[in-house]
Parts: C-alpha cells; sequence; structure tokens
C-alpha cells in the first residue's frame, strides 16, 4: 500500500470500509423488501409489472457491475464505492417512497445501477484487504450483508406501517450515508 504522498504507507489493512459498506448494503436493501409490499399497493404496481421492473433492475446492475469494474480500474475502488453509495442511497429512498408504477420502475432501475456499483466496489475491496492480511475475510462480509437485509427488511415492514415510507426512505439514506463516511475515512487512497 502507498499513502497520498506514494510513499508506502504503514496502515494495516483493514476491513471497516468494506464492513460498513457490505452492511449498509443489506440494510438498504433490506428497508427495501419490508415496505415494498405497502409501497407497490400504493403505487397501484400489478404483479406483472413488478415481475419487469426487477427484470430492468437486474439489467441495470449487472451493467453497472461491469462499468464500475472499468471505473476501479481507471479512477480506484475507493473513488468508485464513494460515487456508487450515494447513488444507491438516492435511489433507494426515491424507491421507498415511490407514488407511481412510473416511479417504481425508474426507482429500481436506479436502485441497479447504485447496488450494482456499490457490489463491486465494496467486493473488490474487501477481496483486495483479505489478499493483504492472507486470511479469509469475504465470508464474513457477505454475512454481514445478509445480516443486515435481514434487520433491514423487518425494520423496513415495521416502520413503513407505524412511521410511514418517508421514515423508511430516511433510514436508508443514514446507513449508506454512514457507510460513506466510513469508507471515506478508513479505505486508503491507492493507485488504480
Amino acid at each position: 500500500m502507498v499513502d497520498r504522498a506514494g510513499e508506502p504507507s504503514k496502515r494495516a489493512p483493514s476491513l471497516v470500509a468494506p464492513a460498513a459498506a457490505f452492511g449498509a448494503f443489506g440494510v438498504g436493501f433490506g428497508l427495501w423488501a419490508g415496505a415494498s409490499a405497502q409501497v407497490l399497493t400504493q403505487a397501484g404496481v400489478s404483479p406483472a409489472l413488478y415481475g419487469l421492473a426487477l427484470t430492468l433492475e437486474t439489467a441495470t446492475y449487472v451493467a453497472a457491475m461491469w462499468f464500475a469494474g472499468r471505473l476501479s480500474r481507471r479512477f480506484g475502488v475507493r473513488a468508485t464505492m464513494l460515487a456508487a453509495i450515494p447513488v444507491m442511497a438516492a435511489s433507494l429512498a426515491a424507491l421507498d417512497v415511490a407514488w407511481s408504477a412510473a416511479s417504481v420502475v425508474l426507482g429500481l432501475a436506479a436502485a441497479g445501477i447504485g447496488g450494482g456499483g456499490v457490489d463491486l466496489a465494496m467486493n473488490a475491496e474487501a477481496t483486495r484487504v483479505e489478499a493483504e492480511l492472507r486470511r479469509p475475510a469475504l465470508a464474513a462480509m457477505h454475512a454481514r450483508a445478509s445480516a443486515g437485509f435481514a434487520l433491514g427488511a423487518i425494520a423496513g415492514s415495521w416502520v413503513a406501517v407505524r412511521a410511514g415510507q418517508g421514515a423508511v426512505a430516511a433510514l436508508a439514506v443514514a446507513a449508506l450515508s454512514a457507510a460513506e463516511a466510513v469508507a471515506f475515512r478508513a479505505m486508503p487512497r491507492r493507485g488504480a
């Protein structure tokens, strides 16, 4: 590793940033899963349209992962993660308060873009740190995402019913903003 001046860094490799990203990634999508029934009903989205929208989300997710890989090679994983997390936060917040079928479809497409970018960046960073630490770490990171998803789904359902979809959106933004702050602070600037 190198520091800002290009000198070898004294800082030990850390899983703090990818751990925060994996957890927030799970919470963000979990919140949507928990609130989705209420959002879809309110927006008048049919099961067929929801299926098509999820297919579109998958397409944008895969395309975003490809594009994020190119960005990571050119600008570095840190820059890619710092760019992708706000996109994911904004798109999930918009999706959590979607008011029409069109806003759900557009929100899912945008969530695919943000989620795909975050997914690529957090996995790339965790893989790099795992190699530097010379010990397994990715399984724990994916467990963190799964736990975040489960907790987010429970919270999203409960909060959507009791406090409304705006509160769910606020929780998604808060979780992902925290991950952004941790990534900004904890991820070293490295060459692409």
